[in-house]
């Protein structure tokens, strides 16, 4: 099972992984600290920037989180998780922005990037494919 987005064109520095649809873990707040904070170690620390909910055009919640990697005081990349909720499903999609392209992020392609993601299909697969907002849930 998986997310379908066609992203607008992203600017060198800003990388999106979109992960599979998946069992929600007991634990979502491990789950979404391990995909936020995968590869970081000390000496580098963390800075939460902003969290929120927001909604997929087809009603199901996804939370936004988003930190700041630091070594030292210096930004070295900052990181978005999208979390998408579907009852008992779930998926990350992680942004990873290098510093140079943080500016670019800012002014107008973080809009983009989060109005894409909320737009795009959910889809399930295996005996046939059907978009989220197909189902009768």
């Amino acid at each position: 099972m998986w997310i379908r987005a066609d992203l607008p064109p992203l600017p060198d520095g800003i990388d999106v992984a979109i992960g599979p649809l998946v069992d929600l873990p007991d634990d979502r707040e491990a789950w979404i600290a391990s995909a936020l904070l995968d590869g970081i170690a000390p000496p580098l620390t963390v800075k939460r920037i902003a969290a929120s909910d927001v909604a997929h055009q087809s009603g199901w919640p996804v939370t936004v989180v988003a930190i700041s990697v630091l070594d030292d005081t210096r930004e070295i990349e900052r990181r978005i998780v999208f979390v998408v909720r579907l009852e008992v499903l779930g998926a990350l999609v992680i942004a990873r922005i290098a510093p140079h392209a943080i500016a670019a992020l800012e002014a107008t392609v973080g809009r983009a990037l989060l109005t894409a993601l909320l737009a795009a299909p959910i889809r399930m697969h295996g005996s046939e494919v059907v978009a989220i907002a197909e189902l009768d849930v």
